[in-house]
């Protein structure tokens, strides 16, 4: 049954299946849908049912999606329609995320039952392989290294290679097995078993190198939470609902966690949301099988239920027809009792709509590239000119590859054509103006000639680019000048064996704000592929930021930086940077890889080379894992020599269903045999453009933007200390040099932190200082691995007695803690307030918040106590807002003071000094949101000093 008031707001705007699927109450759940069909929307009105119907506290729901920004918009959606309906509840604490994001909620919040410690680092596709690529030795004893050299080829491709293999032992939990089968083997002779040998002794290696650097990739943060799962059977009590869309791309390891989480009911309310014939990444490890058996699952107390959405939306009929046609034209058979790789199913266009009757499939060809994107490039400019679309963002050209090769002439016909177009993922970062020059700063300030020096690779043409690179410094006289003064000083240091006051970092930002760099930052795209150099000079830190015994540290950053972090970066060809706030600019074509369009859809959607689809045929897939198949716990789900032809059709799909008004097909010459029978269906687009003039004119739809969030320490108190500061560091995300809080005071907080969740779950633990100091120093331990800065004997010791003389002061008070970083969600018209909570506190008449600083008790008055009472007023509030119950009282906590009487800090407060924090966050984000960074008022001579951007506070004659 449907609540009334949802019933009532959306009564005549659900079909049939919709409703039944939001009516849902009980036991597991399977929804095939279509595209176009709504399902984002379904999935999103059950959630909200069941929070109005009372089957479940927003606590008690777990919603699951593929993407960051999917389950941002679904958070925001949720917030709309629980306005629209009057639903009052506070839903911070409903868990809306990736799977990634939700596996990573799991181990922060239970930390302390895990291998990991604070401030563990999440390696990415980059930042994994030159972990492997560091410590290959290390992880590939004896003859190993060789072995995957000969294999595999040079030490960058054994590094990416392995960390592709790593994550499949991970994601399949197979190292037991594999570890079992290795101990077995006397002398691995044959070539199967060299191998697994050799893997499984790495794959052992790799795992201490994570521990020891407390690091995860994504595949062992996914273990993580699931061992925990395992082992920790009380996390999932109190769930009553998880909810998983674009369910076709889980894997094996992420079936295995949402299964386990469904588990906290015996009806296992397990909802599951998909499209076997939009499953695209088996090269991540996603299985149709997942979808395709999930009705058989044997843990399922009850029949599931099915339930199927096959009406598109948006479509028009001719391009559902042709998707259908395409997808019907295989045979879907697949091996043993012909069980097929897919759902009967028939996508029909809306039955309510009105289509005017044109030719919505076009194809497009010529006896050469050039001429064919010439074509293609004036039919679009035609489509514009004849209001069939009123932007160029409109129009989306898929790829299976958007590599120059594929792309460049495309682009270069658009361009002749006056028509921009955007083209992030075609791998040309290094290619761009402002990056050339800053990597030009850099050599030159670095020594790096690309002629004197060899690099990592062997044949590598970065040398060659940096020469190119120098060639354009020299149009720059007055930037030269300054770095020839910069190199100077470099020289100096590493001939005097000096210990650098700077890094990398900071020569970056004296250089960004030269002159010759303004225009770039003026330029929002040029800005953000400058913002991603800082992400990369921040990485190249984190990793290289030891000094050999016989080079100081700007020497090895001389050797290092320029000969093997730049080149692997260049060899690994990085994208651009994608402007979350930008996705598809106004006035440019969007030319996108066909997995980039996934979930998308567009007016008109061209569809390119055809022609070069044999690059996917049957006869080009390999069984990369095969070695490892027979570890697996499930057998193969599909015939291997059919996989290749059944991920074509799959892939292709879901480019044409992308398409609402017009679809168009384009090769060269003639396209692919795969396509051959339904080309002939859809007219070429010479003969049909007249009859395009009854498309349907494509409006400009509203962009609607995902709400902001701000945090009061990350946002409010960085944009009232500085503007300026706040628009280049949050604003832009520029990487600042330095940390905001110190490794001690850090240290600290994540001491107490564990301290007070042994004290919540295990109360009568006798804290001992044995004890406490054990929790310190293996805190401490974690975050020295990960921090830059090295830390003197005297502040570790400090830091210490800080925890010590915390615990010893409040033994009876550690047994009042009711949570422990609280998280909070405040949903306001323009913007989401959140934050955490240090600790809560249970009282004979209420809740007290208590907030920890690591420092002294000040004196006097001062803007930054000013700033803390308002931060604890906000926290007030936002547990009201969660409760319905204001807090008792507020403290803040000074752990640097001896004595409890003085650490303990009292703040009185009133409903108007709530009213009055809420206010002045709303003045500040009002500020924010007007790009108002000029300032007005200097901050504290000592912000300033410490600052990045204070070379062009200088320039301008502000500081």
């Amino acid at each position: 049954m449907i609540h009334p008031q949802l019933h009532e707001l959306y009564h005549g705007r659900m079909n049939e299946e919709q409703q039944a699927i939001i009516s849902h109450r009980e036991g597991p759940l399977l929804v095939i849908a279509g595209p176009g069909s709504g399902k984002t929307h379904s999935i999103t009105l059950l959630a909200m049912n069941l929070l109005l119907s009372g089957e479940a506290t927003p606590s008690q729901l777990i919603l699951c999606t593929y993407t960051e920004k999917a389950a941002l918009e679904m958070q925001d959606r949720l917030a709309g329609i629980a306005k629209a309906v009057d639903y009052r509840t506070d839903l911070s604490q409903l868990k809306i995320d990736t799977i990634h994001g939700l596996c990573n909620r799991l181990v922060e919040e239970h930390l302390h039952h895990t291998p990991l410690g604070n401030g563990y680092e999440i390696l990415n596709q980059f930042t994994q392989p030159l972990l492997i690529f560091e410590h290959l030795t290390e992880i590939c004893h004896g003859q190993t290294l060789p072995f995957f050299v000969d294999l595999w080829g040079n030490h960058w491709q054994v590094a990416k290679r392995l960390g592709e293999y790593f994550d499949k032992v991970t994601e399949e939990l197979i190292f037991e097995k594999l570890k079992k089968h290795v101990t077995q083997l006397s002398r691995p002779t044959n070539e199967r078993d060299k191998f697994l040998y050799a893997l499984t002794y790495a794959y052992k290696n790799y795992q201490q190198l994570l521990a020891k650097t407390n690091r995860v990739d994504f595949a062992h943060l996914q273990k993580c939470a699931y061992n925990l799962l395992q082992k920790r059977p009380e996390i999932i009590q109190g769930l009553r609902y998880i909810l998983v869309d674009e369910y076709q791309d889980t894997n094996y390891i992420q079936e295995q966690i949402l299964l386990t989480l469904a588990r906290a009911t015996e009806s296992y309310n397990l909802v599951v949301v998909g499209d076997e014939d939009q499953a695209l990444y088996r090269f991540r490890g996603a299985t149709v099988r997942n979808i395709l058996e999930f009705t058989t699952r044997s843990e399922f107390a009850s029949a599931c239920v099915q339930h199927h959405l096959t009406t598109n939306y948006r479509s028009h009929p001719q391009i559902i027809d042709f998707y259908n046609r395409w997808m019907r034209t295989l045979d879907w058979r697949n091996g043993e009792h012909d069980r097929l790789s897919r759902t009967e199913k028939i996508i029909q266009a809306d039955p309510q709509a009105t289509f005017s009757d044109y030719p919505s499939v076009l194809t497009l060809q010529d006896a050469d590239v050039e001429q064919e994107a010439e074509q293609l490039a004036e039919l679009i400019y035609t489509l514009k000119e004849q209001g069939r679309i009123s932007d160029y963002n409109q129009v989306a050209f898929l790829l299976y590859s958007v590599r120059s090769y594929m792309s460049e002439t495309y682009i270069e016909a658009f361009h002749k054509q006056g028509i921009a177009v955007h083209c992030p993922r075609a791998r040309q970062y290094f290619e761009q103006e402002e990056i050339r020059l800053i990597i030009a700063c850099f050599a030159y300030l670095l020594d790096y000639d690309g002629m004197h020096q060899d690099t990592v690779m062997e044949y590598s043409a970065f040398p060659g680019y940096v020469r190119a690179c120098l060639q354009q410094l020299h149009t720059h006289p007055a930037l030269v000048q300054v770095l020839q003064l910069l190199k100077e000083e470099v020289v100096h240091i590493i001939e005097a064996r000096e210990q650098p006051g700077k890094q990398l970092l900071d020569y970056f930002y004296l250089l960004l704000f030269h002159p010759a760099f303004s225009g770039f930052l003026a330029n929002e795209t040029q800005r953000t592929n400058l913002v991603a150099f800082s992400q990369h000079l921040a990485t190249f830190h984190r990793y290289y930021r030891d000094t050999s015994p016989d080079m100081s540290a700007l020497g090895q950053a001389h050797a290092r930086f320029m000969h093997t972090f730049l080149c692997l970066l260049y060899e690994n060809e990085a994208n651009l940077p994608e402007n979350p706030n930008l996705l598809f600019p106004s006035d440019h074509v969007q030319m996108m890889t066909i997995h980039q369009a996934k979930g998308l859809e567009f007016p008109v959607v061209i569809v390119g080379r055809l022609d070069k689809a044999s690059s996917l045929s049957r006869d080009e897939y390999k069984n990369e894992n095969k070695h490892l198949q027979g570890f697996y716990h499930r057998k193969p789900f599909e015939a291997e020599e059919k996989i290749a032809t059944f991920d074509f059709r799959r892939l292709y799909y879901v480019a044409f269903s992308r398409a609402k008004h017009l679809l168009i097909l384009t090769a060269k010459r003639q396209p692919h045999v795969e396509f051959a029978t339904i080309w002939r269906t859809a007219p070429e687009s010479v003969y049909a453009r007249d009859r395009l003039r009854l498309m349907p004119c494509a409006e400009a739809e509203p962009h609607t933007a995902l709400k902001p969030r701000y945090s009061f320490t990350g946002h409010i108190q960085l944009y009232a200390t500085c503007p300026r500061r706040f628009q280049f560091f949050r604003q832009f995300n520029f990487v600042p040099r330095r940390a905001q809080e110190p490794i001690t005071g850090l240290a600290v907080h994540h001491t107490l932190e564990r301290i007070h969740r042994l004290a919540l779950e295990q109360p009568h633990t006798k804290l001992d200082d044995s004890k406490l100091i054990s929790i310190f120093e293996y805190t401490f331990a974690f975050l020295a691995a990960s921090s830059p800065a090295s830390i003197e004997a005297s502040q570790r010791e400090q830091a210490l007695q800080q925890v010590l003389n915390y615990v010893h002061a409040n033994q009876q008070a550690l047994t009042t803690i009711a949570d422990i970083e609280a998280r909070f969600r405040v949903e306001r018209d323009r913007y989401i307030l959140t934050g955490q909570i240090d600790l809560l506190m249970q009282g004979s008449q209420g809740l007290d918040i208590m907030d920890f600083k690591t420092s002294k008790r000040p004196e006097q008055d001062t803007d930054y106590l000013a700033f803390y009472r308002q931060q604890l007023y906000l926290y007030a509030s936002a547990l009201q807002a969660r409760t319905g119950q204001a807090p008792r009282r507020l403290f803040l906590y000074w752990t640097a003071e001896e004595h409890k009487k003085d650490a303990l800090m009292e703040i009185p407060y009133t409903p108007t000094h709530i009213q009055e924090a809420n206010d002045y966050v709303e003045e500040v984000v009002t500020h924010i949101q007007r790009q108002d960074f000029a300032i007005q008022q200097l901050p504290h001579p000592g912000v300033c000093k410490a600052c990045d951007v204070r070379h062009l506070c200088r320039r301008e004659g502000i500081v």
